[in-house]
């Protein structure tokens, strides 16, 4: 629904798209929600559908860094130059249209990320650091659905305290 609209505003041209993956780094994929394939631009773009609401860290009109890192993934991934967002704000019932221009720069920070994450946490099936997340604490939760009441006394344990200490 958000897609029809968006075409209807914009007067561009969307299509659905199979899964991606990146044509030299096969651990880079994406699902884009719409390629725009005709526009006022000379290329086609990737098209991302939003919420914004009370429940959704996204304050102001600069675009969330997940999401921006999600949206140049995509370009990377189909080597596309720009793409839209339509964000629909659930409080106002509008949808913001926010076009997005290729950032290499991010790109390549992205790129090699994934790069290290990929051979040294899943090709050396080394897990990555728990972080003090919501999603690091949602995974774990999922994934260690049991668990036992036990104390651990690290009183005096000389390493455990020092940090107390401090």
């Amino acid at each position: 629904m958000i897609a029809n609209h968006y075409a209807k505003i914009t007067g561009r041209v969307l299509e659905t798209r199979p899964h991606m993956k990146h044509p030299l780094y096969s651990f880079m994929d994406g699902n884009i929600d719409r390629e725009i394939v005709k526009s006022n631009r000379d290329t086609p773009g990737v098209l991302e559908i939003k919420t914004r609401g009370e429940f959704i860290d996204w304050h102001g009109e600069e675009i969330p860094p997940y999401y921006m890192t999600q949206i140049q993934q995509y370009m990377a991934v189909g080597d596309y130059k720009w793409g839209s967002f339509a964000v629909l704000d659930l409080g106002t019932r509008k949808i913001d249209i926010i076009d997005i221009e290729r950032d290499d720069e991010l790109i390549n920070t992205i790129i090699e990320a994934e790069k290290q994450f990929w051979n040294y946490n899943v090709l050396q099936k080394i897990p990555p650091e728990i972080e003090p997340t919501v999603a690091c604490e949602s995974f774990l939760k999922e994934t260690y659905k049991k668990s036992e009441l036990i104390t651990i006394d690290l009183s005096n344990d000389e390493k455990a305290t020092c940090y107390a200490k401090d």
